[in-house]
């Protein structure tokens, strides 16, 4: 090990990576939901709409059909976007908790190099190791995200399958 007090000093902005991806993971799972939902009243007016072709022209309904449809189709964009958002500022606050750690860790043990606690190729070295963290921490993310996505996915197939038959 470099320096235990380094390790400490570096893992003072961690709580807030904690804190914020709890944060982020249920706006997340709240956001893909009603992205779903929203899909799926797409795909339900998309089926009605073909099985009715026919009744539509007839009556002459293809404007309301077409608006109803564009309303909907908006409405599956709005709540895509709300998620995309969400997830767009996971990885800068992974990133910016990261940088917080990497200054604490030059800065501090700059200090700690100036005090001969620590030698400057110790310092490189750690600050080499902690850059190696960046891709592990944003795949964290990632996974994150898929699994707030299956949570979602399957908390709707779980209201079909606990359906009672009929």
């Amino acid at each position: 090990t470099v320096s235990v007090k380094l390790t400490l000093i570096v893992l003072i902005p961690l709580p807030i990576m904690v804190i914020m991806t709890r944060y982020y993971g249920k706006l997340l799972s709240h956001g893909f939901k009603k992205a779903q939902a929203a899909f799926s009243k797409l795909n339900d007016k998309t089926q009605e709409s073909v099985a009715g072709i026919k009744v539509t022209k007839t009556f002459g309904y293809e404007t309301e059909d077409q608006a109803d449809f564009k309303g909907l189709s908006d409405e599956v964009v709005r709540k895509n976007l709300y998620v995309a958002k969400v997830d767009a500022l996971f990885d800068p606050t992974i990133m910016l908790v990261f940088g917080t750690s990497e200054f604490l860790a030059i800065t501090f043990g700059s200090f700690m190099v100036l005090n001969d606690e620590i030698t400057l190729g110790q310092l490189i070295t750690f600050a080499t190791y902690l850059g190696m963290l960046v891709w592990p921490l944003l795949a964290l993310g990632l996974f994150f995200n898929i699994v707030q996505r299956a949570k979602a996915s399957y908390e709707r197939i779980e209201v079909i399958l606990n359906t009672p038959n009929s």
